[in-house]
């Protein structure tokens, strides 16, 4: 492969500018540059002396900009799926940081905040046009939100205050509020406003827009204050400088304003020298005197301040269109474009001028210049082609063809023509002779280029389809032969022989769109915007051949350079060679680059390239013919496919726990054995495909390593090992942080994770996942110990820094296609790390959220070869280990600096080691360097001959050292055959500290009979023998002839039988095991590999063996005769492989088990079948038992398994404990026999994959089991059971527990009525109030027809004043029915508390009350902020379960947290810092999150249960750990990182496990958990200590009362009673009681009280000694509809008094001067409607049931009077205005008119009635003289019926209706405007119409309460809307006085049955007028300010 060329690239100069699709993108910076941008390079121009800097990290088109205050920090955003923000530094061109993860499609506009340095607002292009704010130094996103549903046009911060932003756009403007991570825009938009298309803030916050009429609009508060006329077009763009401000738009004008927006100075730009007509600026900058304008036409204009009449062009560029068309002058350093704007441009490359502009009148797309310069050919995009002079004079034109003229060629003498057309046409013409030509079709697919001979003799072609063509120039015929060599003009074809190199391995035919050759270097121009050189092999100056045929395409070395934002369509030379010419298509830019053939630049061209213009050093993926031969190794290491673990490990998941949960629901089982494992020593190392995974720690004298899943510490003081086990498949790299005692390692796996735990305490200190695919393969942290790095085994090997303790990403990136072995942090800097792999190394620089990576440069220094792996020296030198044994030392600059050559093979280990350095080789070679590999101090090699003993025998001679660690007197060496050697630093003995299996499955395991060893083989071609009982090591090591699966031992301990894989076994002698054994005998009669190998049992005193039996997967079982070893049985009729056989005790019967399921029985030695039944099997005694099926076995089969999930058993010797391995990795406890189904067990973690096999040893001492894939080897202590008071929690394992059962003792109806609460029923509907900065969605309203008639229209009222506005002043009721713990004082005199969708601050001195509006849904939950009381979260039903975390004193929020809750939030708790917040959903298969809730970041979150659960709580004495608790579940969880871990409480064999509803804490890690009984579980850890009998019902609340030296816990439970105790002891301290009442909620009041919230939703603040004092009040359980102001002719009670009634059964009197109620009625159903007889005297009730109710409220305690005629529910009822008849309208879809007699109350009787009315009657309304009743349906019909008779009145009845009493129903006429647009008339559920006749106020499906100003006859009326409601509002109504309002709420919350609860809300007007509203279903009242 051609060498990298040593010609490079400087861009100097860009032609252009992008003014189209953009504004405001001109700046001019502190050192007076011009800043602006075109196509992905930002430009700096300086304007005195004329030169341009760039900033090329796009890659993609910028398309946004903005400035810094400091007018140094730049921000640009650019297009792109993945649209990305770059912040940089204009005077070093540094990129600072890179923001990406809020935006899709491109960065609309860009706006630093003046207020805040640190932020950054952008919105994007997306559909929602999403505004993000950013703390752009970190790449932190802060908060994003949906801007709205048109496009966003521009966004600027307020200057003034750095929580305010304002976005314009299409007909709209919005102003934005932050608060903590939300964005909210208190504003509505205005849908009639005119587009704005700019905006800009001016003094004291006022905003201005720019308009699509011209007018600039100014804002204050969000309000349109006046319209300031300033153009007449669009006004495109506002700048604010320090002197004032200056617009620029369509018209061409530019004007300058002051600070007061009066005008200064006008400059019409079109009228100038340099103006044209049409001429539209884009965007504008001012800086003292000098104005900067940018044009559509991508012009840069400089208008003088002292010379505005002469303003000049900084720049030109060709307008919007695509460009093709480029040559370059052949005398002159000029050069010509034509492009699809039509014109035809000549440049001047020394002064960077546009010289002539031609406008041919139609898109051009070539052009080319003449050997002579005089004469210009270009072809249009329609088929025109014509001839210029260079003055523009037209010579030639032809135009015969609609087909567009791709190419155009002048030949080398210039005489000749050459024209390629789209259709595959050339066309040949001379230049001379009157213009002959000849036409010739080439191909039936595009011309792409053309090049004559410099002998002007042929013409070569090439086609869009990739071919190449040669043509006779003079008769365009194919030319059939050819000369040898070709020599041609330009060269320009990018096909060839000699240009092979420069086509990627897998590029297109076009991907390449232009060549151009300059001297020995070849420039191409390609479709991904990229300039690339290449070495060309040119034979000899001038002269190039091409060769006819296509070669094969191999990537040459080259160097990259971008900035053009697309295809590079063109290039050219200039005539001197050092410049070359690149345009680009879409961007239609032209970029001047200066050539220099050696790499130098003059000095004085530095200062103005761009520091990062040049591109990383990139090769193709062929080496060339110098490289070294890959090494096998490392090819095979750079190829491993970890993708199999998706499919060969086994889901072990929580999902799939709990489906298997499911199923064993109906099952009764025992409990699991009483026995336990834990784990006690691991044998192996993973070192085949691992590197730097060994360390020593020298203040522990320990070893830290891994195998399998375990992380391992070999403690050489005690000769003991620790574990970690928190990983759930292979480890595959570890780190460690030698000063913080943290050891980081991560794993393979479809979602792989990361765990830092602690070295001394095995505890995890965090998990960070969510980021790396596949698996995890390098670690590293950094020397501060707060980063981490990772890299991954996606496709891209992507590399990741995280915060590790904050479980957090802070940069990411694509780390390389090619694998990557290691990643090392620079020492000294954070931001710094270096990465290799196959054939690379890349230095990566972190820029805020984003690494950029850049390859190091090899040059000529050395050989460029794999890197290996990598450090740094103390210094912060980088040195690398290659594939070809040398090490590599790297420069600053990413330059090679030296090549050592250290080792003969490749170098799989470097590390740093104080002075010096330590490596390792694939040759068993261990060296030491001195600084700088200055010389080598010591080789250690490590042999056999070297080891001390025979035991610790090597697997191989010189095997591949791994991993290396230093200690003080010795070098450990972790070995790629799963051993670690220690070496002697004196005299370099080698022994083997740690054994194991290398590469391949390991399947084999037997135990000695009677003495504590173990025998393994493996794939890896060894028998190992264990010692497990003293030395716990390799015993000896055992070569084999080929793969093994399969081993035992003879009863007599003589010999050992080993099955290998190709079917053939051995027999060796026990005794003669080790280095050099040699089989006694080996037969071969099968094919396939020996699944199992067992002897018979032993008779006799010597227990010799009389049978051997071997299984294989050829279906069958061969028995062999020991000691003459030939075969004297087959056992036949197995129709699948053999999978396990077993002998009786008497060695005469074979049990086998096969993979089609199958059990079945032979005979020995003769092989025959025995038939025998499961009884008869049973009484057989068995020698072993290691099959896996029959009746005895089914228990230990997992739901929905498959016959290869349990891959082995082992029956301990008193058959009461079974051992099971499976294919999820678990090691399984079971009581022997395991019957039935789903049997409980214990299980153990360690291996990652399929564990193959287990056995006990001879004594039952232990349990052995082994790893397929992990290769690894576990020992397990097996004599300690759970009860052992010496065991520790882990030991137990984690059993199945009873959370499967279905029976539970107890039953409580409330809380199997919580339980059954179905919050998802509500969430599917369609929402009806969106979320903030969400976008209202519209019903669709469809109108029906029915039976309407004319009716009198409204009037004659008496106008009082409008009512203009509403505040919420006031709210009766709280939500306790559902809830618990939502009830908090925050202070001496306020509570916090919930009702409906309001948060409530009750001032409960002054009974005052301020609220929290912002949720869309019913609050459900509440949780104070443990350090700041003022801070409170609160988390709501709906399909977006949003939690809101908000300031108790202004009720701003701080953060809404959304996205992970889909029903509703049941709970919620602060950790002990407050700076986490933990939420569970209320619903099955419960959610849980963590979230970090001032950043508005989800932590961690995870499925908690299978089952409802009630509570979450964290410990106020910890940040990380809370216990969540429900139904049958109590789970304690710790919070590692991103993860959550968790331990299930583990309760003894005497207790079962109940429903639990509440939690506490006490100290030293105790729990306390309030049962379903009444009774409190004390919890130690995870552990269940005792119960203690606290009440006697329910206990639905806990509240933990913390000081570190005081530890309080208050319950309070559904017998009333609040009990305050020591947490300590759990002794009663206090009790206070509220009488039958449940309570719901307890917390500390002040003077020692209780503040409580009861499940009939009312609170009450209780004493010892004291009546419980009412807070808050409302109505009981049930529905809420029925509502009535008490009237204004009323004596008995005030005009503010009003009446309610629900499902409670209760009429409830209120005034809302008073926060208690007046008065309680109970009736005999469920209220629904109610009426005030119009004296006051009478109240009538319409029930559910159809009854009527009349009270006689002068006699309050008299029964009331009942009259039912109808069977369905009464919806509305009036009095007539006399007060003698009283109109009853029901479901029935009938009218009752019942006459009623005031004094004394008698008997109604019934005086008319009207049936089959079409529809529910849901209002009625009476005429004034009590003649008529019109009612209206549920059908959306009007009917009018006569009172005395109940006819239906069908005549026109205008002469005879004087007038209705309310006339505020639905359809009325004048109520036309209350329909919103496109609503379903459902949508307006009713009107209430002031007394006064100014305002009338709605009800809609929207949860909205409406004002509207009277009447309201025309559609789509203006109005005013509130909220409160979390649902329907369905009823309002005024008081007598006109000061207060009611409403009903239809569904603030919903459940299973329709049981709901109710709230009223009251408003109160600017002129003290109340607006009173009523929520159907949540028992409270709130009180509005309504404004006038």
């Amino acid at each position: 492969m051609a060498a990298c060329p040593q010609a490079q690239l400087r861009l100097e100069w860009i032609y252009g500018y992008r003014g189209h699709q953009c504004r405001n993108n001109i700046y001019i910076n502190s050192q007076q540059e011009v800043i602006y941008f075109v196509a992905g390079t930002a430009v700096l121009l300086n304007l005195e002396p004329r030169r341009q800097r760039f900033y090329l990290q796009h890659d993609d088109d910028i398309i946004s900009m903005a400035m810094h205050r400091d007018r140094n920090t730049i921000a640009t955003g650019q297009l792109g799926r993945e649209a990305a923000i770059h912040v940089w530094t204009s005077n070093d061109l540094r990129t600072v940081s890179i923001l990406t993860g809020a935006h899709k499609q491109g960065i609309a506009a860009i706006s630093f905040s003046e207020a805040d340095d640190t932020l950054l607002a952008s919105v994007g292009l997306d559909d929602d046009h999403t505004i993000a704010v950013w703390k752009w130094a970190t790449g932190t996103l802060l908060a994003t939100t949906s801007g709205h549903r048109e496009r966003v046009f521009d966004i600027r911060m307020n200057p003034a205050d750095p929580t305010q932003l304002a976005t314009c756009g299409l007909k709209h403007v919005r102003f934005w509020k932050l608060s903590g991570n939300t964005l909210s825009s208190p504003t509505s938009d205005n849908e009639n406003l005119q587009t704005q298309l700019s905006i800009a803030y001016g003094a004291s916050g006022i905003a201005y827009s720019g308009s699509l009429s011209g007018e600039i609009l100014a804002w204050k508060s969000g309000n349109h204050v006046k319209s300031i006329p300033a153009h007449t077009g669009p006004v495109f763009c506002l700048h604010n400088s320090t002197d004032g401000f200056v617009s620029a738009g369509k018209d061409g004008l530019v004007r300058m304003w002051e600070r007061d927006f009066s005008p200064v100075i006008v400059v019409d730009l079109a009228t100038t020298p340099i103006g044209y007509e049409g001429m539209v600026l884009r965007s504008v900058a001012w800086h003292n005197d000098i104005i900067i304008c940018g044009t559509k036409d991508s012009e840069l204009i400089l208008i003088n301040g002292r010379d505005r009449e002469h303003p000049q062009f900084l720049t030109r560029g060709h307008a919007p269109g695509e460009l093709w068309g480029l040559d370059a002058m052949h005398s002159t350093e000029r050069f010509v474009t034509a492009s699809d704007d039509q014109t035809l441009r000549i440049w001047n490359c020394d002064t960077h001028a546009c010289e002539a502009v031609f406008n041919l009148g139609a898109g051009l797309r070539t052009c080319a210049m003449s050997p002579s310069d005089q004469l210009i050919a270009v072809g249009a995009s329609n088929g025109r082609l014509c001839l210029l002079r260079n003055d523009g004079q037209e010579v030639f034109a032809r135009h015969k063809t609609n087909e567009a003229v791709n190419v155009v060629r002048f030949s080398a003498g210039g005489n000749r023509l050459a024209v390629g057309y789209n259709d595959g046409y050339v066309l040949l013409m001379t230049i001379e002779n009157d213009g002959a030509r000849c036409s010739k079709r080439v191909r039936s697919t595009f011309i792409a280029h053309l090049d004559f001979s410099v002998d002007d003799q042929y013409l070569a072609v090439t086609c869009g389809d990739g071919s190449l063509t040669v043509l006779e120039a003079s008769t365009g015929r194919h030319a059939t032969s050819l000369p040898t060599n070709i020599a041609w003009h330009m060269r320009s074809m990018p096909i060839g022989e000699d240009v092979q190199g420069i086509w990627g391995k897998y590029a297109d035919a076009n991907d390449i769109n232009a060549v151009a050759v300059l001297n020995d270097t070849v420039v191409t121009g390609d479709d991904y915007g990229r300039v690339k050189i290449f070495t060309y092999p040119s034979p000899q100056p001038g002269q190039v051949r091409v060769r006819l045929s296509y070669c094969i395409r191999r990537t040459a070395a080259y160097r990259v350079y971008r900035g053009h934002s697309a295809h590079v369509t063109n290039l050219a030379v200039t005539p001197s060679s050092s410049r070359i010419i690149s345009s680009g298509g879409a961007d239609h830019s032209v970029f001047q680059w200066r050539v220099h053939p050696s790499g130098g630049q003059p000095d004085e061209f530095d200062q103005y390239a761009s520091a990062d213009e040049e591109s990383d050093y990139e090769t193709g993926l062929d080496m060339d013919e110098g490289a070294h031969e890959v090494d096998s190794d490392v090819e095979r290491e750079a190829r491993a496919d970890y993708s199999r673990r998706n499919d060969t490990v086994k889901d072990r998941s929580f999902e799939r726990e709990q489906a298997a949960r499911d199923a064993m629901k109906t099952v009764r089982r025992a409990p699991p054995p009483d026995r336990c494992l834990r784990m006690r020593r691991v044998f192996g190392y993973r070192g085949y495909d691992a590197r730097n995974n060994v360390f020593y720690d020298e203040t522990l004298n320990s070893l830290i390593y891994h195998v399998a899943a375990v992380g391992v510490i070999h403690d050489f003081n005690t000769g003991e090992q620790r574990f970690y086990v928190g990983h759930t498949d292979d480890i595959l790299c570890m780190a460690h942080h030698e000063g913080l005692d943290l050891i980081a390692t991560g794993q393979v796996g479809k979602e792989p994770v990361i765990h830092v735990w602690n070295l001394q305490t095995m505890e995890v200190q965090s998990i960070l996942k969510g980021f790396h695919e596949r698996g995890v393969c390098a670690l590293a942290f950094h020397n501060n110990g707060k980063l981490l790095a990772s890299v991954g085994l996606d496709n891209d090997h992507s590399i990741c820094i995280w915060d590790w303790k904050r479980g957090t990403q802070l940069a990411s990136a694509r780390g390389h296609k090619d694998k990557i072995f290691e990643v090392c942090f620079h020492p000294q800097a954070t931001e710094s790390l270096v990465s290799v792999g196959v054939k690379h190394i890349k230095f990566w620089e972190q820029k805020g959220s984003t690494l950029t990576g850049k390859r190091g440069v090899f040059g000529s220094v050395g050989p460029q070869d794999t890197m290996l792996c990598a450090t740094f020296s103390a210094d912060g030198q980088c040195f690398t280990g290659g594939a070809n044994g040398k090490v590599y030392g790297w420069g600053a600059d990413r330059n090679l600096r030296a090549v050592y050559d250290c080792h003969a093979s490749p170098i799989f280990t470097l590390k740093a080691m104080g002075d010096g350095f330590v490596s390792g080789s694939k040759k068993g070679e261990v060296s030491l360097w001195s600084n700088s590999f200055a010389s080598k101090l010591q080789t250690y090699t490590i042999r056999q001959d070297k080891c001390t003993t025979d035991s610790c025998a090597l697997a191989r001679d010189t095997p591949p050292v791994r991993a290396v660690a230093l200690a003080q007197h010795a070098v450990y060496a972790g070995l790629a055959t799963g051993q670690i050697a220690q070496i002697t630093s004196s005299n370099g003995a080698v022994d083997v500290i740690v054994s194991g299996h290398a590469e391949g499955e390991l399947w084999g395991l037997a135990m000695h009979p009677s003495a504590s060893q173990a025998f393994t083989v493996s794939d890896d071609q060894h028998l190992i023998a264990w010692d497990l009982d003293k030395c716990r090591q390799q015993l000896s090591l055992t070569h084999l002839a080929k793969p093994a699966r399969a081993v035992h031992a003879s009863p007599d301990g003589q010999w050992i039988a080993v099955g290998f894989k190709d079917g053939s076994w051995s027999v060796y002698a026990l005794d003669q095991l080790g280095e050099g054994a040699a089989p006694v005998h080996t037969a071969h009669h099968r094919k396939e590999n020996v699944s199992d190998i067992k002897f018979a049992p032993g008779t006799g005193e010597a227990h010799k063996s009389a049978f051997v039996a071997v299984a294989t997967h050829d279906n069958f079982v061969d028995i062999y005769a020991t000691g003459t070893w030939k075969r004297v049985g087959v056992c036949k009729g197995a129709s699948s492989y053999i999978t396990h056989v077993d002998w009786n005790q008497s060695g005469q019967l074979l049990m086998v088990n096969s993979g089609a399921k199958e059990l079945l029985y032979f005979e020995a030695p003769s092989g025959k079948r025995q038939a025998l039944t499961t009884a008869v099997s049973k009484q057989i005694q068995w020698h072993t038992w290691t099959c896996v099926l029959g009746d005895q076995m089914s228990g230990v089969w997992p739901p929905s398994s498959d016959v290869t999930d349990v891959n082995a058993a082992c029956l301990t010797r008193d058959k009461s404990v079974l051992a099971t391995a499976d294919d999820f990795g678990l090691v399984k406890l079971f009581d022997f026999p395991a019957t039935g189904q789903y049997s409980k067990f214990k299980k153990y973690m360690g291996h990652s994959a399929h564990v193959t096999n287990t056995r006990f040893s001879f004594d039952d001492a232990y349990l052995v089991t082994v790893g397929g894939n992990d290769t690894s080897v576990i020992l397990w202590d097996y004599a300690i059971t759970a009860s052992d008071p010496t065991s520790t929690v882990g030991l137990a394992g984690d059993s199945d527990d009873s959370l499967s059962d279905s029976e539970e003792d107890g039953y409580d109806s409330d809380v199997a009525r919580e339980q059954a609460i179905d919050y998802t029923e509500k969430t599917f509907d369609e929402k009806l109030r969106p979320a903030q900065g969400e976008s209202a969605r519209r019903k669709v309203r469809t109108k029906t027809k029915g039976m309407t008639r004319k009716v009198a229209a409204a009037g004659g009222r008496k106008q009082a004043a409008a009512i203009v506005g509403l505040s919420l002043a006031y709210c009766h009721g709280y939500r306790g029915f559902d809830a618990r713990n939502n009830a908090r004082m925050i202070d001496e005199h306020r509570i916090v508390y919930h009702a409906a969708g309001l948060g409530i601050v009750h001032n409960v001195s002054r009974n005052t009350q301020r609220f929290y509006t912002k949720h869309t849904d019913d609050i459900l939950c509440l949780a104070v902020h443990p350090k700041l009381p003022n801070m409170v979260a609160t988390g709501q039903v709906g399909v977006v379960a949003d939690i809101h975390v908000w300031n108790t004193e202004d009720q701003a929020t701080a953060a809404v947290l959304r996205g992970f809750h889909k029903t509703a939030v049941c709970s919620l708790d602060f950790s002990a810092s407050g700076k986490h917040l933990v939420s569970i959903d209320a619903c099955n298969n419960s959610g849980l999150a963590v979230h970090r809730w001032q950043t508005g970041t989800r932590v961690a979150s995870t499925t908690a249960s299978h089952h409802r659960l009630f509570a979450v709580a964290c410990r106020p004495d910890s940040e990380h750990e809370f216990v969540t608790v429900g139904v049958k579940h109590v789970r304690f969880w710790t919070l590692a990182g991103s993860a959550l871990l968790s331990k299930r409480g583990l309760v003894s064999r005497e207790a079962k496990m109940t429903t639990m509803l509440a939690v506490a804490f006490g100290p030293e890690r105790t729990t306390y958990t309030a049962a379903m009984s009444g009774a409190i579980w004390q919890w130690q850890e995870n552990r269940h200590v005792r119960i203690i009998e606290a009440h006697a019902k329910p206990c639905f609340t806990m509240s933990t009362l913390y000081s570190p030296k005081n530890w309080r816990i208050l319950t309070g439970a559904k017998d009333g009673k609040i009990k305050l105790w020591d947490a300590s002891t759990f002794k009663q301290l206090q009790e206070a009681e509220v009488r039958g009442k449940e309570l719901r909620s307890v917390a500390p009041a002040r003077g020692g009280a209780f503040l409580v919230g009861t499940e009939s939703s009312e609170l009450f603040i209780a004493g010892n000694d004291t009546t419980p004092q009412v807070v808050v009040d409302g109505h009981g359980e049930g529905e809420l509809w029925g509502l009535a102001p008490y009237p204004g002719k009323g004596k008995l009670f005030s005009p503010t008094t009003f009446a309610t009634g629900g499902d409670d059964k209760t009429i409830r009197l209120w005034d809302v001067t008073s926060p208690k109620e007046l008065a309680v009625f109970h009736t005999t159903a469920a209220v629904r409607s109610l009426c005030f007889s119009p004296d006051g005297t009478l109240l009538a009730a319409g029930l559910f049931d159809g009854t009527v109710q009349l009270y006689d409220l002068q006699a309050k305690s008299a029964a009331p009077k009942c009259k039912r005629d109808r069977g369905k529910s009464i919806q509305d009822l009036k009095f007539s205005p006399d007060g003698r008849l009283l109109a009853v309208g029901s479901n029935d879809q009938t009218i009752d008119i019942y006459q009623s007699v005031l004094q004394p109350v008698t008997d109604m009787q019934r005086k008319a009635y009207t049936k089959d009315i079409p529809g529910a009657v849901t209002h009625v309304d009476w005429e004034e003289q009590s003649r008529f009743v019109k009612a209206e349906t549920s059908q959306y019909v009007t009917v009018v019926v006569n009172a005395a008779t109940g006819a239906v009145c069908t005549d026109d009845l205008d002469g005879e209706v004087s007038r209705f009493v309310d006339n505020n129903g639905i359809l009325e006429p004048h109520m036309a405007g209350i329909w919103p647009p496109d609503a379903n008339k459902a949508d307006v559920n009713w009107v209430a119409v002031a007394h006064g006749g100014s305002v009338a106020a709605t009800g809609d499906d929207g949860g909205f309460v409406k004002l509207f100003k009277m009447p309201v006859p025309s559609t789509h009326s203006k109005h005013k809307s509130y909220v409160g409601h979390s649902d329907h509002v369905t009823r309002l109504c005024f008081t007598a006085d006109d000061s207060h309002l009611v409403s009903i709420g239809r569904e603030d919350c919903w459940y299973a049955k329709a049981s709901m609860r109710d709230c009223f809300f009251v408003f109160l007007s600017r002129r003290l007028f109340t607006l009173l509203v009523c929520s159907r279903v949540f028992r409270s009242i709130l009180v509005w300010k309504c404004k006038s």
